[in-house]
């Protein structure tokens, strides 16, 4: 089983769009990344799992992705994932 880490990043609001948090693959060419919108009612944290739960229906994968973030990443957290068997 492989694992992986993955970055969500925290994107300030510029004059055509609001804060979004982009979540993305390190280190494994291939994936797309995906924001989503800051929704308010949640901290990063919270954001930061609406933005991988978008990557992995994205990119179609069935990860495992950890309970907490594992740290943190400039603008935002890390995050290790890894691929579930089946």
């Amino acid at each position: 089983m492989r694992s992986f880490v993955i970055r969500t990043t925290y994107l300030r609001p510029t004059a055509n769009r609001g804060a979004r948090v982009r979540a993305e693959v390190l280190g494994a060419p291939g994936f797309s990344s995906a924001s989503v919108a800051y929704d308010h009612a949640f901290d990063l944290e919270g954001n930061s799992r609406l933005a991988i739960s978008a990557l992995l229906r994205k990119n179609g994968l069935a990860w495992a992705v950890g309970e907490h973030p594992a740290g943190v990443s400039g603008r935002g957290l890390a995050w290790v994932a890894s691929e579930t068997t089946a």
